[in-house]
């Protein structure tokens, strides 16, 4: 999983930072609920300054495919902490342990509906999308005691699927830092 973090500062001084990562999805067949990845998606340096804090103002899951995309439901909790159960099995169901939650500052989800196909000769690529006009978003921050500008990020399918063994996963999540 290769992650990325740019900053975007546009008119009048507004600062966004784009957290992107990609990776191949896992071919088993997964349930609602499972992890999609095995790790934390680690984001540093995400605040301006220690513990800061932003809101979300876009969440993008894009699929490519040879053949056929799978469109399912995908959210990404976020954590202003480090959890402390940073590895979870691929496909195995993920569980919010009692100290972990209290680290979760939000949440964000793509649904079957969301996706829009673009189609070529060789690939289908599909894009879900949510942003600040059509939802509200979660106000996020950095509570770490450690890592104080940064952001953990974990994937988790809201429903059943199965990936095709060439679909490649683009994950983006926009946050708007004040």
């Amino acid at each position: 999983m290769a992650c990325n973090c740019r900053t975007i500062v546009g008119a009048l001084g507004r600062k966004i930072k784009i957290l992107e990562w990609h990776f191949t999805a896992d071919t088993t067949a997964f349930t609602a609920g499972d992890a999609l990845q095995a790790s934390y998606a680690t984001f540093n340096d995400v605040f301006d300054f220690e513990n800061g804090n932003g809101r979300v103002i876009q969440f993008q899951v894009t699929q490519r495919d040879a053949t056929t995309v799978t469109k399912k439901g995908i959210s990404a909790l976020l954590f202003h902490t480090q959890p402390a159960s940073s590895v979870v099995a691929i496909n195995a169901a993920e569980a919010v342990s009692a100290i972990d939650f209290v680290k979760l500052c939000g949440s964000v989800s793509v649904a079957t509906a969301d996706y829009a196909d673009i189609t070529t000769a060789t690939e289908t690529v599909t894009t879900a999308v949510k942003s600040a006009n059509s939802d509200d978003l979660p106000v996020v921050w950095n509570e770490d005691t450690s890592n104080k500008r940064a952001l953990w990020v974990k994937l988790i399918m809201n429903e059943g699927a199965t990936f095709d063994a060439s679909t490649l996963v683009h994950v983006s999540i926009q946050i708007e830092i004040f």
